[in-house]
């Protein structure tokens, strides 16, 4: 069972209107697919998605999504795929889930969190840290997906970076951009050496 829930309601009516009669009323119009079953259109409550999404676990991790119908309800196991946003109101429009089967790899995106800035010998002579990455896509089981991952800065020098390749990953999981080859290998930090002062 995950930490993270949703409640959902399934829906039959479809399309551009009843998603927009659906968002007046409050609720987000959404979908959940995958696992060779039958697409299932859904609608959640928009204020308590909002405030659940406070918690950026969500995007990251296994969710247990309870649908409930006209007289039963069911759980599946999902991950978040795709949200749709409103330009420039806080909002949702629409949210599309994947089901999870436990026997699949899938992929994901999962955030980094940096760590020990202040310890780097860089940071200690006056360099400056920049991050270029926020987080990245990686395949795994849904049993060994990470919430994020861990990167130590503590180590960097100036004039130093860590790639991607230097990521120490969970067991079980890979990162997409460097089995599409050496090109991928970007730069997630560095190191700037400190400003000299005339």
């Amino acid at each position: 069972m995950s930490d993270y829930q949703l409640n959902a309601t399934s829906r039959t009516d479809t399309g551009t209107r009843n998603s927009r009669r659906l968002r007046h009323t409050g609720e987000v119009p959404g979908v959940v697919y995958g696992a060779n079953q039958p697409s299932v259109n859904i609608g959640l409550n928009h204020n308590k998605l909002w405030h659940a999404f406070e918690n950026e676990g969500y995007f990251s991790s296994l969710i247990n999504l309870k649908i409930s119908q006209e007289n039963d309800s069911k759980e599946e196991q999902v991950i978040i795929k795709k949200i749709q946003r409103h330009p420039y109101e806080p909002r949702i429009l629409h949210i599309d889930f994947q089901r999870i089967d436990n026997n699949k790899k899938i992929r994901t995106r999962v955030p980094l969190t940096f760590s020990d800035e202040e310890k780097a010998p860089g940071s200690k002579k006056g360099g400056v840290i920049s991050y270029f990455v926020s987080d990245t896509e990686v395949i795994c089981l849904p049993s060994q997906l990470p919430t994020y991952i861990a990167v130590d800065v503590s180590k960097l020098d100036t004039a130093e970076s860590i790639y991607l390749s230097d990521l120490v990953l969970p067991e079980g999981v890979a990162l997409t951009a460097l089995s599409r080859g050496d090109d991928q290998n970007q730069a997630v930090a560095a190191m700037s050496k400190p400003i000299s002062k005339s």
